[in-house]
C-alpha cells in the first residue's frame, strides 16, 4: 500500500519532497536531481513484516 503511493507520487513531486517524510524516504535512494525506489531498501524491511 505505501509502495502504491509512493510509485504515484515519485512522478509528481521533487526529490526534495521526499526528504521529510520518513514513511517514504526509508525506501527510496534521493539524489539532487532524481529520487528513485530502491528494492534492496524494500527486501530489508520486508524482514520485519512478519512474512
Amino acid at each position: 500500500m505505501v509502495l502504491e503511493k509512493l510509485e504515484e507520487k515519485l512522478s509528481s513531486l521533487e526529490p526534495s519532497g521526499f526528504v521529510k517524510n520518513k514513511v517514504y524516504s526509508k525506501f527510496l535512494t534521493i539524489e539532487k536531481t532524481a529520487t528513485k525506489i530502491d528494492e534492496q531498501k524494500i527486501k530489508n524491511d520486508e524482514r520485519f513484516d512478519g512474512k
